[in-house]
């Protein structure tokens, strides 16, 4: 089945588990699953003041199993994950300034509910492969530009922290289980579905809700600071063109959906891809203008 640019391994009839699918990134996630086929089930725990809001899933409601639950109860994920053929992990504490107020909480969802996911695949003997969400919080303050897979990771705050530590763990039972895993650092998704209601992430939405609704747009600092972007729909189609595969156990089975950069032109030439051949830029991506590529490492 052919979607946009990308050719994917049909999904048809596969089993897919995706946690936060409620929240934003999941829910689009979850259209497009069902879209191609699967049989599609969405965790969520519906905490605030998170993304989560029944509504993202209205169109499909009666095509999904939704389950309302926590990434921290094992015994659930385990029953969940029997017989599962993919599991997108979503599911997170995703607010920096959150991280820093409760460490501890971060840590629980973060960290143990990512292990959590990870052990009921390990005894699952039909092992799903796992498609994490990474964060460019991991990378911290950019030492080379543009940030790519060698780039250090030193994150500046707690949230960065444990989601480089929960890519750790997902590498580590790859190697040390072949469990199949690849995880995805996304930076400032934007786009439909992503929560309005408040500033701590999904700013550019956030910035669309005040101007909606007359409110002031703050911007800290001299306003000549620059932040890099990537649409939902390039994140999605990364995710759904990560998940046929069997990725080898290493540590470079991390997919990347880059920030966008910087270019003056809209398509790109020096990709392999095919829908880049006779353009010109220096990116990688397919709609460039302060847009971000995907590279699949797979």
């Amino acid at each position: 089945m052919s979607t946009g640019n990308f050719e994917y391994a049909s999904m048809n009839g596969k089993n897919v588990l995706i946690t936060g699918g409620l929240g934003f990134i999941g829910s689009n996630l979850a259209h497009r699953c069902v879209e191609l086929g699967a049989r599609v089930t969405l965790l969520d725990a519906c905490l605030e003041p998170y993304g989560w809001n029944p509504a993202n899933i209205e169109e499909i409601r009666t095509e999904v199993e939704f389950v309302k639950g926590d990434v921290r109860d094992r015994a659930l994920l385990t029953r969940l994950i029997a017989n599962q053929d993919v599991v997108f992990h979503l599911a997170g504490q995703v607010g920096r300034e959150i991280s820093i107020e409760q460490p501890e909480l971060d840590v629980e969802v973060n960290c143990t509910g990512t292990i959590n996911v990870l052990e009921a695949c390990r005894v699952n003997g039909h092992r799903p492969k796992v498609v994490f969400a990474g964060s460019r919080g991991q990378i911290g303050e950019p030492i080379t530009l543009p940030v790519d897979e060698s780039h250090p990771q030193n994150p500046t705050d707690v949230y960065g922290i444990d989601k480089m530590a929960a890519e750790q763990y997902l590498l580590l039972y790859g190697k040390m289980y072949d469990l199949p895993v690849v995880s995805l650092r996304l930076n400032n998704v934007y786009g439909p579905r992503c929560q309005m209601h408040a500033g701590f992430y999904g700013i550019l939405n956030w910035f669309m809700a005040n101007a909606m609704t007359g409110k002031p747009i703050t911007v800290y600092g001299e306003g000549t600071q620059t932040r890099d972007y990537v649409y939902i729909s390039d994140v999605v189609d990364a995710r759904s063109y990560a998940w046929p595969s069997r990725t080898p156990p290493t540590a470079r089975s991390t997919l990347w959906a880059r920030a966008w950069r910087r270019c003056s032109s809209t398509w790109c030439v020096k990709s392999s891809k095919p829908w880049a051949k006779g353009r010109s830029c220096t990116c990688r991506s397919r709609r460039c203008a302060t847009r971000s590529t995907s590279s699949a490492l797979w």
